[in-house]
């Protein structure tokens, strides 16, 4: 993979990278940030992504035209294929059945499908199903291949070591970033089992440095924990147990940015992909209140005069 500009001899401009975090659908806020900075003419040196950020992160850094990644990314949640996954079984949406105790009831029994398969599977979600949704929003090529340099975030099951994926086949990549343990089969790169970049590093400032930016804003879109109620069964437990130490790895990682942006977005689900609009304008709204600083810490788009 050659260097990208920043990193070859002879550059003197401190590249500014953009850090898309994960969170699940609260990630589509990412797509707003992005639309904000086209308009701005403005372009990351760098993008840096793990999980929804890796997605969004590899289809803007392949294809920089913001209308065309939202018009694939709306088609592809429009899908058949899409609505197949059931993610929306992980959240409630009984609010507004015509009969909301049959609908929770249903749903139930879905997620305990699920689980079920979760004991006995790598996953809810066999990694064949993400690899054919990546195959709808990716282009078939390599990391390199990107007209925005770009890399992603997995985490090593073995080692336990984040990993950062910057070359190879990019649907791979984001694949690996993207398995949700216990919800998405891992990925398998390089004989190794990779799994969703969130683990460690949900907002992966520390492995953009080492890509070799200078100054980092990152999107922040995770939910912190709240006290709430107390889980009462054992998956709920671990989940929390799980949310908790991401957390922690989380603000390790922000401590090290130059600037944060949080969209509005952490009163939202992590399956609340219905709500795609609504998350992608909130994305938008918080980096309008951040122009200022956008205009200042990104170059100006090759496109632009």
């Amino acid at each position: 993979m050659p260097l990208p500009w920043f990193l070859r001899s002879g550059s003197h401009r401190k590249p500014a990278a953009l850090v898309l975090g994960g969170g699940g659908a609260r990630g589509l806020a990412h797509v707003g940030v992005l639309e904000v900075i086209e308009h701005l003419g403005r372009r990351p040196d760098l993008i840096v992504g793990t999980s929804i950020g890796a997605v969004i992160g590899g289809m803007y850094a392949q294809d920089p035209d913001i209308t065309r990644v939202r018009t694939r990314l709306q088609e592809f949640l429009d899908s058949s294929f899409f609505e197949s996954v059931g993610l929306d079984a992980f959240h409630r949406q009984s609010e507004a059945a015509l009969f909301p105790l049959i609908d929770e009831w249903i749903q139930g029994v879905r997620l305990r499908l699920s689980a079920t398969r979760a004991l006995t599977h790598e996953g809810m979600i066999p990694a064949r199903v993400l690899r054919q949704g990546l195959d709808m929003l990716l282009d078939d090529a390599d990391i390199s291949d990107c007209r925005i340099p770009f890399a992603c975030v997995a985490v090593d099951l073995l080692s336990g070591e984040p990993r950062t994926l910057r070359s190879g086949d990019i649907r791979e990549a984001v694949a690996a970033s993207s398995s949700i343990p216990g919800v998405i089969a891992p990925a398998v790169v390089d004989g190794r089992p990779l799994v969703d970049g969130a683990v460690t590093s949900t907002t992966p400032v520390l492995e953009a440095r080492d890509e070799g930016a200078r100054t980092v804003v990152v999107v922040d879109v995770s939910k912190a924990p709240s006290e709430g109620t107390a889980p009462k069964v054992g998956f709920e437990i671990m989940q929390r147990a799980g949310d908790i130490a991401a957390a922690r790895c989380n603000r390790a990682q922000l401590d090290r940015a130059d600037h944060i942006l949080r969209p509005e977005v952490q009163c939202y689900h992590w399956a609340r992909f219905d709500m795609a609009a609504k998350l992608i304008e909130a994305g938008a709204d918080c980096a309008r209140h951040h122009e200022k600083l956008l205009r200042s810490v990104f170059p100006q788009s090759p496109s632009q005069p």
